[in-house]
């Protein structure tokens, strides 16, 4: 996957104008590519000395399975309080 990432990267970079990726999260979704294979892909290319690069960090948060059945149904314990009314 890494390596078909690494084509994606320098078939992008080298058609685009400024032959500039500005975020590699929104990129990859939109290369259907593994956002995971695609931060590969560019340390791989670095080593390289293919791509320069400036480090760019986001954090966000998303619900496990978990978190998504308490959103959608309660908590358990006010499951079970309304089993019992």
């Amino acid at each position: 996957m890494t390596e078909a990432s690494e084509a994606a990267i320098l078939t992008y970079l080298s058609s685009s104008p400024d032959a500039v990726i500005e975020d590699t999260f929104p990129w990859s979704e939109a290369s259907n590519l593994d956002h995971a294979a695609v931060i590969g892909a560019i340390k791989s290319l670095l080593a390289d000395e293919y791509v320069a690069v400036d480090n760019l960090s986001t954090s966000f948060y998303t619900l496990t399975k978990e978190g998504t059945s308490i959103l959608e149904n309660g908590a358990q314990e006010i499951i079970v309080l309304k089993a019992l009314e």
